[in-house]
């Protein structure tokens, strides 16, 4: 299927108000989704427009990592949103949106079942298939103006499987590239519709409605993990999500309990 018969079958499953919405960019490569989406928005693109890659030669993770795209085994693709006032503390809730548009839309579409690691992984089987990472632009004044959601999204395995530093924790949707193939138009327009009426909600109320499959979601409660911040690492035991869709945690040193905005977790085997 080439670009402009992907774009019309995932037209052709999306309701009309997220075709109103979604203005699609298709591309065969690109360094990241995300740069590309966040060069447009300083050219003053509206909300909406979703950059989707084939190839991508820099994709971003968290945290300054780099993202492996395995072409074209993956779905790459970043949606630029322009909410009108929100604090930039809820971008977390965007990133906990796309979790969950991820999680459901995959189901939806065949895959077994799918979980959350805080706050921007995708699980299936133990093994992590998707990664998000959100981002904002601020005005010179620090004003929220622009926020895209890069998704980036294992539809299978590459031919040989995935490379040396990742192969004991990545993993694929389905099972052969030619299963991955025939649901990759609703696989993207799965999320699209779920993201979009996320995103709707938490304009309109300040809350986008999922924080409660978030929660039941996530896999790292009642686990012991490791939480990085700078340079400091120190051992916790996760003890829930809250409303906000940050992470609560007991720090296993001091017993004191503490939530989480922004922190790297690494998750232990053992249970608390």
């Amino acid at each position: 299927m080439n670009l402009s018969e992907t774009e019309a079958a995932v037209r052709a499953l999306l309701s009309d108000d997220s075709n109103d919405f979604y203005r699609f960019l298709m591309l065969e490569k690109t360094d990241s989704t995300n740069n590309r989406i966040l060069t447009e928005a300083a050219g003053g693109a509206a909300e909406g427009l979703t950059v989707c890659a084939v190839r991508q030669t820099a994709g971003k993770g968290s945290r300054g990592r780099s993202f492996f795209s395995a072409a074209p085994c993956g779905l790459y693709f970043s949606v630029l949103f322009r909410p009108p006032a929100i604090p930039p503390e809820n971008l977390v809730r965007i990133t906990a949106a796309a979790a969950v548009a991820v999680c459901s839309a995959l189901e939806a579409c065949g895959s077994e079942e799918a979980l959350i690691k805080w706050v921007n992984d995708v699980y299936i089987n133990r093994r992590k298939v998707c990664g998000i990472l959100t981002e904002g632009r601020f005005s010179a004044a620090g004003r929220l103006e622009a926020v895209v959601c890069g998704i980036g999204l294992n539809l299978a395995a590459p031919p040989g499987g995935f490379p040396s530093d990742i192969a004991e924790t990545a993993g694929a949707v389905f099972p052969t590239f030619e299963e991955a193939e025939k649901r990759r138009a609703a696989v993207l327009a799965g999320i699209l519709e779920r993201l979009r009426a996320h995103y709707r909600a938490l304009i309109e109320s300040g809350k986008s409605g999922c924080e409660e499959e978030y929660r039941r979601r996530s896999f790292l409660v009642g686990r012991t993990v490791s939480v990085t911040r700078g340079k400091n690492t120190e051992e916790a035991a996760v003890i829930g999500v809250d409303d906000n869709c940050r992470l609560k945690v007991r720090w296993l040193q001091t017993e004191k309990e503490e939530t989480l905005i922004g922190a790297d977790v690494s998750l232990h085997e053992s249970r608390f």
